[in-house]
């Protein structure tokens, strides 16, 4: 017997019933459905090892988690606490804003013009946000 192992951004669900994605595939897939939060929120913690390591914890996490969703604790990270969210609209922003703008610059070698057209703002607009995030120009 074949395993097939599978992710996706998309809501199966969802697409089987507005007729975008096949009811009979969906099934087939569906023997063991996993869903997970968005990896970026493992950089909230300190992580002490290295990616072998990771998989290790998160194998481990999957086949040991109590409840539905696997959590800071099943992952037996020391600083679950500091994983809270954040309490304001401010505090959630900030840190997305900030590795966005970041990215495009980076990706576009600083050239200004270039990742503010990537984040669909003005020039203007991403030097104030970058002045904001106290994010200097190369």
């Amino acid at each position: 017997m074949a395993s097939v192992i599978a992710a996706t951004n998309t809501n199966l669900q969802e697409s089987v019933a507005n007729g975008t994605f096949r009811e009979d595939l969906y099934f087939r897939l569906a023997v063991l459905v996993v869903t997970l939060p968005a990896l970026r929120a493992l950089n909230v913690h300190a992580w002490p090892g290295n990616i072998r390591e990771l998989q290790n914890r998160v194998q481990r996490a999957i086949i040991m988690a109590e409840g539905k969703r696997v959590t800071a604790k099943d992952l037996e990270l020391t600083d679950a606490h500091s994983a809270l969210p954040p309490q304001t609209l401010k505090e959630a922003r900030e840190p997305v804003e900030r590795e966005l703008v970041q990215d495009a610059l980076r990706r576009h070698q600083g050239k200004i013009t270039s990742a503010a057209l990537e984040l669909g703002i003005s020039r203007p607009t991403l030097y104030e946000l970058m002045e904001k995030l106290g994010i200097a120009r190369e």
